[in-house]
């Protein structure tokens, strides 16, 4: 076992003393993850774009404006408009979603005997 692992292996059952926990908050910091940088919505909306599926229906839609067929050229930006506004829509959701379920509370002892 090492050093670092020994001086902050727990404390016995009973709990750690107020002045032990608050030593050990300013020799380690605080017992936390950092906080993951959350992408925005800008960022998820473009993200939706990266499919090769998405590739083909701009093509397409490319092949529409040339030949002239510009209802089918403007139907298929509007739903690859629509589709990328949802999945931005869900993938924002789920991820505050997940944040929040991250965050629980707990029990702690102090100075029992």
């Amino acid at each position: 076992m090492s050093k670092h692992a020994q001086e902050s292996a727990p404390a016995e059952y009973s709990g750690l003393t107020q002045a032990e926990a608050q030593a050990r908050l300013d020799k380690f910091g605080p017992n936390s993850l950092p906080e993951p940088e959350k992408p925005g919505l800008l960022a998820i909306f473009i993200h939706q774009y990266k499919s090769p599926f998405i590739y083909v229906l701009l093509a397409a839609a490319l092949v529409s404006f040339v030949l002239g067929q510009y209802i089918n050229c403007v139907f298929i930006f509007l739903v690859l408009l629509l589709n990328a506004s949802i999945g931005a829509f869900s993938g924002r959701m789920t991820s505050l979603t997940i944040t929040s379920s991250l965050k629980f509370p707990c029990r702690i002892s102090r100075d029992c005997l």
